[in-house]
């Protein structure tokens, strides 16, 4: 685990001793804890809160399924099985399928160029990744831009390009498949995870994406080669290396989440609230007056503020919609237009005395007119007929009398209009502001008898017209006579006083921020929390580029010592190792101290370095097995036999898959011993293009070469004591022993058992005969086969003691012999499975 950021000055003591920190993952826990550290440190109680407010993502995210179905952390998995069809160069009718041993070892894949050797590694990294080339795969280009050697994965007279990767860890298994098909699309990702009955398929995240950013599992010299052109590419290469971990991708993607999620929502806030301060102005326009009683204007809100004090502070809480305003102005119109036509009527009905006169006064005005144009119009009334009264000196009287009703008439009729202007205007007003209160039911009477009065007043004017008709004349009285009443003045009191101008004023307000009030209220808390999120993004930053700067310092360190392990005759080292957001760089240094730029190295010697924070990072991480294509590239005699000593050193903890087509690579891995080596040849069909890989250098057979080349030699072992017979007794138990260990892998990923567990049975049995029995009761059987350990033990059970006893340092009976060398061979090939 990386030091955290309380240890850092511990990186130093370990470099100092040789302990060099190891790169692997953080998990929840870690960033837990550098959390709480850097919270503790703060002085800041808003910095404080914010490192806090990270520590509970953190906190969701370790007990939740936010992070997704991790298979990364407190896990080693193990290749064991690979199948791959119509990808790239692999054009085989049937899968090629391999299989690897789960434990530490070399395994070597070699092969002339062109046997399908890539295809196969990148096949494997395409599956991981779950997308062809990997993490890394730069954005296809078109026209000229477009590479030269861009690989094409869907091989030529496939349909389909499938590849399967199969993971094994203990008892769980992982289950890898990726599809594509001619035209470059993906058509399947899957991923299933296994143990014993239970099973699940899931979406491989952040946690796996970055495990394989931060350990590689798979690395080609030629495709980086390719790839490192520009300081970028190197910074990707880098960065990748660098990566913390899931985990972290994880917390880092919650927080963006959350983060623009409460920033969204603080936008839209501000966006609300500039539209309705842009409302409020309008209003404002509206209503003021100029003097001094205009209202202050409404204050701008704050993100932080709460609406309802903000509400109460600004005077707008006034409940309902803008109305009308119904003022004193009102009340003095109609009482005085009610007075006006209450006089009129009253003038006029004493005027006219009777109906009758009234009624005939255009007849009667009409016979004057004709009487005067009589020559003798007589004395004899020609209405009563007689000749008491002078009846043409009466008609001219009366006539007179009709004529100075015009202006009571005329007066009463513009008192009427004045009326119904009054009703259409200020009443109906008066009517709308009470109609909307809130309590209507208290003034329901006095509006129901105002409705029926207008109601009747204006529709005689509709059937009479506005005149002096008595109709109209006795409904506007009518109505008249209400207006100046107790009941109607009650109601111009109150419309009065519900619709003052500053109460409407601040309702008009009211209702124009109504909408930013509401979602105000809604989107409150997020609102209010953006600021809080947005300092929790900086300390995520802050702690990335925190962890980033002891993770550099742990690369560098080792990546320094492959380097050195690797060039040490040249006496080149890595001075500095810089990882910027967009550019890096590796500085060397000779043994003179004169700094070497990369465009200054050897092919060689550019592989080595960029191979070298590949080995330094290859002993953390969830993954036990590296697979290398082509790592020797340009390199010589002593470079390779470096590198075989470096993939030694990895090998006892994993499981190192070599690509190559160098022979002396091979060699120089085969040539070592302290940890299983087994070669493998690839080769392509040159007429068919199918490609094969078959066994050719397991353990035991080189064991068995060699003893039958002891056999040969006879006679004692140079420097030794131990007699021919001795050694190649010994020699046979050794790969019986290999084989029989071989076989017991193979059984447990078989079976689905735990590697780990059986080889830990058969480890503590102490005679190869006891580590047959052991073998026997692990193995599984197929119906219908024979038991294979049993069939072994068969085949050498009578050398088997004198193996033993040998091994022990034991004097021999009798020498050894051909036919022992051979037994071992045909029980070693029954327990590999090979009948050849």
């Amino acid at each position: 685990m990386t030091a955290p950021l309380s240890r850092a000055c511990d990186i130093a003591d370990e470099n100092e001793t040789g302990r060099h920190p190891v790169l692997t993952l953080f998990t929840y826990e870690d960033l837990h804890k550098e959390i709480r550290t850097a919270g503790e440190r703060s002085t800041s109680p808003a910095i404080r809160q914010s490192w806090d407010r990270l520590g509970d993502v953190v906190s969701q995210l370790a007990s939740g399924e936010e992070a997704g179905f991790d298979v990364v952390s407190g896990r080693r998995w193990f290749l064991v099985r690979v199948s791959i069809q119509g990808y790239r160069g692999i054009g085989n009718a049937e899968p090629l399928v391999l299989n690897f041993q789960s434990t530490p070892g070399i395994t070597v894949l070699h092969g002339p160029n062109g046997a399908g050797k890539s295809s196969i590694g990148d096949g494997i990294n395409t599956c991981l990744h779950g997308k062809p080339g990997g993490a890394d795969k730069q954005q296809n280009r078109t026209a000229g831009k477009k590479p030269l050697w861009e690989p094409v994965y869907c091989e030529r007279d496939a349909d389909m390009a499938r590849v399967e990767v199969t993971l094994v860890c203990g008892e769980e298994r992982l289950h890898l498949e990726w599809c594509q098909d001619r035209n470059g699309q993906t058509t399947q990702r899957t991923a299933v995870w296994e143990r014993g009955e239970k099973r699940r398929e899931f979406e491989p995240g952040s946690v796996w994406t970055s495990a394989l950013a931060g350990h590689q599992p798979v690395f080609a010299y030629s495709v980086w080669e390719r790839r490192i052109q520009l300081s970028k590419d190197l910074q990707v290469y880098l960065e990748n290396m660098l990566a913390l971990g899931g985990c972290f991708t994880a917390l880092a993607v919650e927080v963006e989440r959350q983060s623009t999620a409460f920033t969204d929502a603080e936008q839209v806030w501000r966006g609300s609230c500039r539209d309705a301060m842009a409302v409020l102005e309008r209003v404002d326009q509206a209503r003021r007056r100029g003097d001094d009683s205009d209202l202050v204007p409404v204050r701008i809100p704050d993100v932080a503020d709460d609406p309802e004090v903000w509400l109460k502070e600004e005077c707008l809480t006034e409940a309902g919609g803008a109305i009308p305003e119904v003022t004193v102005e009102h009340q003095i119109r109609i009482t005085k237009s009610a007075a006006e036509l209450l006089a009129a009527t009253a003038e006029l009905e004493d005027a006219v005395g009777g109906s009758l006169h009234q009624r005939l006064a255009a007849p009667l005005k009409s016979l004057r007119e004709v009487s005067k144009k009589l020559d003798d119009p007589g004395d004899i009334c020609p209405v009563c007929d007689t000749c008491e009264v002078d009846w043409l000196a009466r008609l001219s009287t009366t006539t007179e009398q009709i004529t100075s009703l015009a202006r009571h008439r005329q007066r009463a009729e513009a008192a009427a209009k004045d009326l119904r202007d009054v009703t259409e205007r200020d009443l109906d007003e008066v009517v709308a502001v009470m109609r909307d209160a809130a309590d209507v039911s208290t003034a329901a009477a006095a509006l129901e008898h105002c409705a029926s009065l207008t109601q009747a007043f204006l529709g005689a004017i509709e059937a009479e017209g506005v005149g002096s008709h008595p109709a109209v004349l006795n409904a506007a009285a009518a109505l008249a006579r209400w207006m100046i009443n107790g009941e109607c003045r009650e109601l111009l009191q109150r419309a009065v006083e519900r619709s003052n101008h500053d109460r409407q004023w601040r309702c008009a307000r009211r209702e124009g921020v109504e909408d930013f009030i509401k979602f105000w209220r809604e989107q409150g808390p997020a609102v209010r929390e953006a600021p809080a999120w947005k300092e929790t993004s900086k300390r995520v930053g802050e702690l990335r580029d925190r962890l980033k700067k002891d993770r550099k310092a742990a690369l560098h360190t080792k990546a320094d010592e492959r380097v050195q392990g690797l060039l040490a005759d040249v006496g080149l080292s890595i001075c500095d190792l810089e990882v910027k957001r967009t550019t890096a760089n590796i500085e060397l240094v000779d043994l003179s101290g004169n700094t070497l730029s990369l465009g200054m190295l050897s092919a060689g010697q550019r592989n080595a370095v960029l191979l070298a924070p590949l080995l330094a990072t290859a002993d953390g991480g969830p993954f036990g097995f590296l697979v290398l294509d082509d790592p020797v590239h340009a390199f010589d005699e002593l470079r390779v036999d470096r590198l075989a000593h470096a993939v030694e050193q990895l090998a006892t903890d994993r499981r190192i898959i070599v690509l190559t087509h160098d022979e002396r690579l091979k060699e120089h891995l085969l040539a070592r011993r302290r940890v299983p080596v087994d070669a493998w040849t690839v080769e392509r069909n040159i007429h068919t293009g199918k490609v094969a890989v078959r066994a050719k250098e397991t353990m035991w057979r080189c064991i068995l070469c060699d003893a039958r080349d002891a056999l040969g030699l006879a006679g004692k072992v140079p420097g030794g004591k131990l007699s021919a017979t001795t050694l190649i007794r010994g020699m046979c138990r050794q790969a019986l022993d290999n084989a029989l260990r071989e076989f017991v892998i193979r059984n447990a990923v078989r079976s689905s058992r735990d590697i780990a567990s059986d080889l830990a049975c058969l480890d503590q049995a102490s005679t190869t005969r006891d580590r047959l029995d052991v073998a026997a009761r692990l193995y599984t059987p197929m119906p219908g086969n024979d038991h294979p350990v049993l069939s072994a033990k068969q085949q050498c059970s009578r050398y088997l003691d004198g193996w033993n006893a040998a091994a022990h340092g034991n004097t021999p009976r009798q020498e050894a012999g051909r036919q022992e060398i051979d037994a071992v061979e045909a029980a070693c090939r029954i327990l590999a499975g090979d009948t050849a």
